[in-house]
């Protein structure tokens, strides 16, 4: 990445992958992968999203496709955090991938699958400054949930997006909340909640100031109220007041990241 990293914008995609039919060897399987593309910019969030589709494949050549096509469609230098539910997606970028380049692309254990789709999203993530980061799926996250939708749809449809279209995360999120009365994902006794909050770099956090509602926030962080902390039923209704006091927020869902928040015991949330 040439362009200085300290200017360059931070990227969010949260990304999954779909592959239909895989219990039947005999049969074409085909497949969908799909990104929720995210930036924040004068003081809102931008959203895109991005899917692919293939006839016949698997599921982790998805994997990898839902980078290649999220990184591919960034016609700049970006810092980017990636989020996957794919551990071979991470895996690979975070741990396989530089030594099998450092050994001339080759493997140990023998060929290496999937090397030509390897060896793209290489030359593609070199073009950023990237932090991959693994999320358990269908465990309440609801931005994984919803890649999971445009991925599955894509593999069903055997559509393409044909690059970044506008997002209807939005829409689909309030669509959730009204005809379901909870977040995505929301298991009986509010267990495998997540909150999705953009706390995964460490140079962003939440414009935090002193007030009388500093109970209310203590209360908050306490609790751990950061990108992938599972919470109990009784932390989730514990934050859920103050949380929504203090940013309008009625489940949860993303906050603005402005600056690095200061010590604990002067600090509130303030919502973007």
């Amino acid at each position: 990445m040439s362009e200085d990293s300290s200017r360059a914008p931070t990227v969010y995609i949260h990304a999954d992958e779909s592959c239909l039919g895989n219990q039947f060897e005999a049969r074409a399987n085909p497949g969908g992968a799909a990104g929720l593309v995210e930036h924040w910019s004068d003081g809102a969030w931008l959203r895109r999203d991005i899917w692919v589709s293939d006839p016949d494949t698997t599921n982790n050549r998805m994997a990898i496709r839902s980078a290649i096509e999220s990184l591919r469609a960034l016609k700049r230098a970006c810092r980017v955090i990636f989020v996957s539910d794919s551990q071979y997606l991470v895996k690979g970028m975070g741990e396989w991938v530089p030594g099998w380049e450092r050994r001339g692309w080759r493997r140990k254990g023998g060929p290496i699958k999937n090397l030509e789709l390897w060896q793209t999203l290489d030359r593609e993530a070199k073009r950023h400054v990237i932090d991959w980061q693994w999320v358990r799926g269908h465990a309440g996250h609801p931005k994984n949930e919803y890649a999971n939708v445009l991925a599955v749809r894509a593999a069903k449809e055997l559509t393409d997006s044909h690059g970044l279209q506008p997002s209807g995360f939005e829409a689909w999120l309030n669509e959730q909340r009204e005809t379901k009365g909870q977040p995505p994902g929301m298991a009986r006794h509010c267990r495998g909640i997540q909150f999705s909050l953009p706390s995964l770099d460490p140079h962003l956090g939440f414009r935090l100031r002193a007030d009388s509602r500093r109970r209310a926030t203590s209360s908050l962080l306490s609790r751990g109220l950061r990108l992938g902390s599972p919470l109990s039923s009784r932390d989730f209704f514990g934050v859920q007041r103050p949380l929504r006091r203090l940013t309008g927020v009625q489940a949860p869902g993303s906050l603005p990241p402005t600056q690095r928040p200061a010590r604990r015991s002067r600090l509130r949330i303030v919502s973007g």
